[in-house]
Order: C-alpha cells, then structure tokens, then sequence
C-alpha cells in the first residue's frame, strides 16, 4: 500500500485481488486437509504468506510458517486444528478486508 502514491484506485484493486485470491486459498486448505496432502498445504500456505506479511497479520502468518514448514508425515489430529484456525483467522482478516475495500469505494465515489 506504501506503493500506491496515494492512487485510492490502486488500493482498491489490490486489496480486492487479495480478497478475492485468499478466499481462494481458504478453500485449498480445506480440500488439502481432506485429501491428506501436506505437499498441498505447504504450497497454499506459501502462497497466502507474501501478502499476508505485507498487509502485516501476523497471528496467520504464524500458523501458515508451521503449515509451510510441516515436515512430520500427514497427521489430521495435528494438522487439522492448524488448518481450522488459520482458516478462522483468514476469514476474519477477509470480513474486515471487504468492510474497508466498500469504505475505500465509497470515498471515491463521494470524490
């Protein structure tokens, strides 16, 4: 967001990318852990990380560093109260992004 030069527009964009990539991701988890594959859940967790460190949420930046770097053997007992909180977490961050991505709008439609 430091990038934008103060382009609200940009903003808006961005953030909307991310909500709509992350609730991507939030699904991928799932299906990860349904199928078993931490292979999967390594690459979701990679892949969510970047943004995640950027827009400075550190609680599921945390847990998704324990899902990347997941070495054991697929555990569901272990890995599923991980998944499921990262997954709570995520759509928390999610619901607050939307709220700010239509406050972001509606100040520039009021410009």
């Amino acid at each position: 967001l430091r990038h934008s030069n103060g382009n609200q527009q940009f903003v808006v964009t961005m953030l909307q990318t991310f909500l709509s990539s992350a609730t991507a991701a939030v699904a991928d988890l799932q299906q990860a852990l349904a199928a078993g594959s931490v292979a999967d859940l390594q690459a979701t967790a990679h892949k969510l990380r970047p943004s995640l460190v950027h827009l400075q949420v550190q609680p599921v930046v945390a847990l998704l560093d324990r899902l990347e770097t997941w070495e054991p053997a697929f555990s569901y007992a272990e890995l599923q109260p991980l998944v499921e909180t990262s997954s709570h977490l995520l759509r928390r961050v999610l619901t607050d992004l939307g709220t700010e991505i239509e406050t972001r709008r509606a100040d520039l439609a009021a410009a």
